[in-house]
């Protein structure tokens, strides 16, 4: 649900700049209530076939950070990267600011297997200097989100 702002009718008390911008103190509810994956064989850069999973992660919202990295992959990695046979990443780009919470795809997969052998939706919002995710359980065991180093694009914040 999209809500126009400039046909609203406000108090006469309330200033109109708190409902058009980030930059009157309202932070969304889930860039200050995430969970943290941290953990260093998570991160693309690790690439033992160890056969870890996320089939029994709780529902939430997750931020990737430490060793993890910075966020999810937004391209189909090797085999065997983030310590499990299928690793996952965010298929299409992460949203800049403005975008909102917005509905993306986990591809579990690699480009031996096919990139995209299974999937899951998620959410993903852009929190400013971070990114959190929406995640649940994987569909299956040796299926893994990752995190990659690289920092997010200049123009995505």
């Amino acid at each position: 649900m999209t809500l126009d702002y400039q046909r609203m009718s406000l108090p006469f008390f309330m200033p109109r700049s708190i409902f058009l911008g980030y930059n009157v103190g309202l932070v969304a509810y889930e860039c200050q209530h995430y969970r943290l994956l941290t953990e260093q064989d998570r991160n693309l850069m690790s690439r033992e076939l160890l056969g870890k999973c996320d089939d029994n992660l709780a529902e939430g919202w997750y931020r990737i950070s430490g060793s993890a990295g910075v966020q999810m992959p937004n391209a189909c990695p090797g085999p065997g990267r983030c310590n499990t046979q299928y690793p996952g990443w965010l298929f299409g780009s992460h949203p800049h600011k403005d975008d909102g919470c917005v509905e993306r795809m986990v591809c579990f997969g690699d480009y031996v297997s096919g990139c995209c052998e299974l999937r899951r939706k998620v959410l993903v919002r852009n929190c400013g200097g971070f990114y959190v995710y929406k995640l649940g359980p994987t569909p299956g065991c040796n299926l893994r989100y990752c995190g990659r180093n690289a920092p997010p694009a200049v123009d995505g914040w």
